[in-house]
């Protein structure tokens, strides 16, 4: 068995509250360039770009906790999560690193409210989500097939957050007089839907500052 958790504050809840070992796995793969090899040298040597770290660090303090994962040493593979941009992404990106291996086992993902209750299960099999991986990241469309919906209702999501010029970004510009508190509680009431972090809110802030 294997548990994986997309959400640190849910992470904790469920560490606190059951028995078994959970792995934490955070990461913001709407930022930056990937590969279509998922988690492979050239894949890693680009997020381990982004962040300024060597690989050997990247591998270290982020893909970790997917090392069962990799290793294949597991029957059952359960995923935490919340709803958001940011955990829909991690849960993309290992459901098409699963299909590209072929692995065709079935797997359990629990979508939790912001207040840590159940909100639903799924239960599928990878296949497929490379192609869907492959369609938004790559050809920057939204894919055809119908995916869960703690997917599905990010796909718009993330078109738009990687648009060089986004709504986002635009924001950021047109209110930049405000006060950086005032401006941080503005667009996060504005976006609450992306469910972003204070990390992405910063990034953003500074290429704002460049257009």
């Amino acid at each position: 068995m294997l548990n994986i958790v997309l959400d640190d504050e849910l992470y904790e809840t469920l560490r606190i509250s059951n028995r078994g070992i959970f792995y934490l796995f955070i990461e913001s793969f709407a930022d930056g360039n990937l590969t279509s090899d998922l988690f492979s040298h050239s894949f890693i040597k680009n997020r381990s770009d982004l962040y300024g770290i060597s690989t050997r660090e990247y591998e270290k303090y982020i893909l970790s906790s997917l090392k069962p994962l990799f290793g294949h040493k597991y029957t059952q593979l359960y995923i935490y999560m919340s709803y958001g941009m940011n955990q829909a992404l991690s849960l993309l990106l290992i459901l098409a690193y699963l299909d590209q291996i072929g692995d065709t086992k079935e797997i359990t993902i629990y979508c939790y409210d912001q207040k840590a209750k159940l909100n639903a299960t799924y239960r599928i099999k990878a296949k497929g989500y490379n192609h869907v991986y492959q369609t938004l990241f790559f050809k920057k469309q939204k894919p055809k097939e119908i995916l869960i919906t703690p997917i599905q209702m990010e796909i718009e999501h993330v078109l738009e957050y990687k648009k060089e010029n986004n709504s986002l970004l635009q924001f950021l510009k047109e209110n930049q007089d405000f006060n950086s508190q005032l401006l941080y509680a503005k667009f996060m009431e504005k976006f609450s839907d992306y469910h972003l972090t204070d990390q992405q809110f910063i990034h953003l802030s500074r290429r704002s500052k460049k257009m």
